[in-house]
């Protein structure tokens, strides 16, 4: 054995000298144009050499990133003693394969500006996530993955990672519960992190950041009353997924907990309970940063999620609340926005603490508007990034256009304070067998913010829509619509529906139409169909006023037309992570 070693180490030595004397640039992909992990000297053929031109490297620096990517073993950006054991190892013999790469190292990039690339997220909800106590156990005492269906939801595939892209995501948060996986000592089974796994390579090759976390765990509740084992087993969990995570890319972000107060109480509970309940909040925060930090690798720098008491906006501005203290300063907070929560949460007409059909009042704009200011000014402002983890409009007793107004309010919001918005997806909206929305409506939300169509849905009048109805019969026969509100905006279209007598032509259509002037400008516009609506196109952002003026209703026997409502659609542009965004 030390003269099979001895042979290794001169063959290295004549191979380093070999390249010492003759530094060239060589080719190093294979046929179908992609490096060969490992064939450092683009020889097609992994040995000795490869080693040796590794190690060369490493101390005379690499001419090409290239030969450095095909040393660089473990992807993680740089080519370590790590990468050249590897190498030693496969061509020895030990090894027939090299470890899983990292799809990328750690970025000089700050933590506001990786919440800029995450841009619109998604959660794969009621997933990973999914647990109950009748869920058969096996011998260790686990649910041996069995959780991930048991809500209903089918098995995570990479088919839907791709379609999570495509509808204008850059990022996915994945829930995940771990104690059903865990056996009576506290060990996550390898079945379920490999799992686990699969699935966040599966989104990382889809190019979506991915922000992975420990959900639906209540045993931690309990540690404000036995912090020592609540903590011990905390700390265990995550010093076992940190290290399988160890050098995944900054594009993967650990989430400490999910929606857990230590006993706070917003109604009941004392000052002192929850003051209480606020301390044992940081200590379990700081215990999540220390032990991810203490683990070297990228987690010495990795991009950290923490969250907010209960991740409630409110309770978390209270100045007990504290961020845990970070050596790499990449700290993120998460909010979760069910606001208001009779609209948002609330399913049954009957609920005790009240519900809510529809949403959409000035009052319920402006109510949003100070939940984002809240959120700009106690965290972003002061330099700690914002990501809403969750928001949905949970029910399907719930105003249609309600609902679409008000996703479509959050997810603008949070991009233009520079927060990024995860949409919480229980399982009834991506269809992830057939791979779709199964409403457009909700669909088109995100694909307009992330630019992906043509014409912008937003509507952003509600009080001109009420002032409008509340007027009772407006003729639509010179009425204007002021605009100037909107000046410095991007006017897409004004849309309109109306009632009356809308008149008819021979064969039973609704038809009828006229002229409008926009600043000056003139044009026509018709209206047909059931009970008559239609928009006209302006794109401008130079406000003013839209009249209307009624041509061809009397034409077609019509009388007595009246707007019903009207609605401006427009849109902002912000630039995130290099990408823009209508807002």
């Amino acid at each position: 054995m030390k003269r099979k070693a001895l042979a290794f180490i001169t063959c290295i030595v004549t191979a380093i000298t070999i390249l010492s004397a003759f530094p060239t640039k060589l080719d190093r992909v294979n046929a179908a144009g992609s490096e060969i992990i490992g064939d450092v000297n683009g020889d097609s053929v992994i040995d000795v050499f490869d080693v040796a031109a590794a190690k060369h490297g490493t101390i005379n620096g690499f001419t090409d990133s290239a030969i450095k990517k095909c040393a660089d073993i473990d992807g993680n950006g740089n080519v370590t003693n790590a990468d050249i054991k590897s190498l030693q190892d496969y061509v020895l013999g030990k090894i027939d394969k090299f470890p899983p790469r990292q799809q990328g190292g750690m970025r000089d990039m700050t933590s506001q500006q990786i919440v800029g690339e995450m841009g619109l997220g998604w959660n794969l909800g009621n997933t990973l996530d999914s647990c109950g106590d009748w869920l058969e156990r096996g011998s260790d005492g686990t649910v041996e993955g069995r959780n991930e269906t048991a809500w209903g939801n089918p098995k995570a595939t990479e088919a839907l990672m791709k379609t999570v892209k495509s509808y204008g995501f850059d990022s996915i948060r994945i829930p995940v519960t771990w104690y059903e996986n865990a056996d009576k000592n506290g060990n996550i089974t390898k079945l379920y992190m490999d799992r686990v796994q699969q699935v966040v390579d599966w989104a990382l090759d889809a190019d979506l950041y991915v922000v992975l976390n420990m959900h639906h765990e209540g045993w931690l509740g309990e540690a404000q009353n036995n912090y020592n084992a609540v903590s011990a087993q905390y700390k265990s969990y995550w010093t076992q997924i940190g290290t399988r995570f160890k050098n995944y890319p900054d594009k993967l972000i650990f989430e400490a907990m999910n929606e857990v107060g230590f006993g706070y109480d917003t109604w009941n509970g004392s000052y002192a309970q929850n003051s209480l309940a606020y301390e044992t909040m940081t200590k379990m925060s700081q215990l999540f940063v220390d032990t991810i930090r203490g683990q070297g690798g990228n987690n010495a720098g990795r991009h950290l999620l923490v969250a907010g008491i209960w991740t409630g906006l409110d309770d978390s501005i209270d100045p007990r609340f504290k961020m845990p203290v970070d050596p790499a300063n990449r700290l993120i907070i998460s909010m979760h926005c069910y606001s208001p929560s009779t609209f948002c949460i609330a399913e049954e007409p009957d609920n005790s603490w009240g519900y809510r059909y529809d949403w959409g009042t000035p009052a319920d704009l402006a109510e949003m508007a100070d939940y984002m200011n809240k959120l700009k000014t106690h965290f972003i402002d002061k330099g700690i990034p914002v990501i809403v983890g969750e928001y949905a409009v949970c029910g399907v007793k719930k105003d249609h256009a309600s609902k679409i107004l008000w996703t479509d309010a959050v997810a603008r919001s949070c991009l233009k304070i520079g927060a990024c918005p995860m949409y919480w997806d229980a399982g009834g909206d991506i269809d992830r067998e057939r791979f779709t929305f199964r409403d457009d409506d909700l669909a088109r939300v995100f694909l307009n913010i992330a630019g992906k169509t043509k014409q912008d849905s937003f509507t952003v009048t509600a009080k001109i829509m009420n002032d409008i109805k509340a007027t009772g019969n407006v003729p639509l026969d010179g009425y204007t619509v002021d605009l100037s509100a909107f000046k410095g905006k991007q006017i897409v279209e004004v849309k309109y529906t109306l009632k009356g007598n809308l008149g008819k032509d021979g064969d039973g259509w609704t038809y009828g139409g006229g002229g409008y002037d926009f600043n000056g400008k003139t044009g026509d516009f018709n209206y047909g169909g059931f009970p008559g609506m239609g928009s006209i196109e302006l794109n401008s952002e130079s406000g003013g006023s839209l009249k209307f003026m009624l041509w061809w209703g009397t034409y077609a026997n019509a009388s007595d037309v009246f707007v019903d409502t009207v609605t401006v659609c427009t849109w902002e542009t912000v630039t995130l992570g290099g990408k823009d965004y209508r807002i």
